[in-house]
């Protein structure tokens, strides 16, 4: 059974929220959650074709600290505009295979 777009937008939200709240114990002045997920919803809901890019930690300072941004955001606002093109070696790989 399909769900529609406005429940799948809920039950994202919905385990966003439970992550941020799980990571804030864990959380330290210099060590904050980097959020990832999906880009782009709406269109991640009407592909017939879903794909899954699985990556490791993704790496923000030397001394294991960092964080407080997010990956889809930095992808679409930064990125996608091309105010940001730095680790190519990470996602011009994905870009190429994913088209």
């Amino acid at each position: 059974m399909e769900i529609s777009i406005d429940q799948f937008k809920k039950e994202v939200d919905a385990l966003d929220k439970k992550i941020k709240d799980d990571f804030k114990e864990k959380e330290t002045p210099k060590r904050k959650l980097i959020e990832d997920g999906i880009v782009n919803l709406e269109e991640y809901y009407n592909s017939p074709i879903k794909l899954m890019w699985v990556l490791k930690e993704p790496y923000d300072d030397k001394e294991n600290g960092g964080g407080g941004w997010s990956i889809t955001k930095d992808l679409n606002d930064n990125r996608a505009l091309g105010k940001k093109n730095d680790s190519p070696n990470t996602w011009h790989p994905i870009i190429y295979s994913t088209y």
